[in-house]
């Protein structure tokens, strides 16, 4: 980070009820897979937009995508919880995207068992 900047990649940020994801030289592939974390079922990209952007969105995050302490460089506490908006009018207002839901196949990774390797 430079002069509080994302250079290449993209900050995501957890507050107690709000979250930003920050990017410099960012994919929207990688934009909308770490969005995801914070959404109830999968994201995919269908912009049609390639190359690299600078981005920056905050909204409201009912749910932690990122247990345990808080991220460096997260958002400062707004003067009222209506400050900051959900994420999907956030989407629309900071970034001009929308959101739209539909049924369809996805892949799934199921794990039976784990175990420790034996030692020999």
């Amino acid at each position: 980070m430079v002069a509080g900047r994302v250079q290449c990649g993209i900050l995501v940020s957890q507050g107690p009820a709000n979250a930003s994801l920050r990017g410099g030289g960012a994919t929207l592939d990688n934009f909308v897979r770490l969005l995801g974390d914070f959404l109830d079922r999968p994201l995919e990209d269908r912009t049609g937009l390639t190359g690299t952007f600078d981005l920056e969105l905050q909204f409201t995050a009912d749910r932690s995508a990122t247990p345990g302490g808080a991220v460096p460089g997260g958002l400062a506490a707004p003067g009222r919880p209506d400050d900051v908006p959900s994420v999907f009018t956030a989407l629309q207002e900071q970034l001009g995207l929308k959101l739209d839901a539909e049924r369809g196949r996805a892949d799934v990774s199921v794990v039976d068992a784990a175990a420790l390797p034996a030692l020999d």
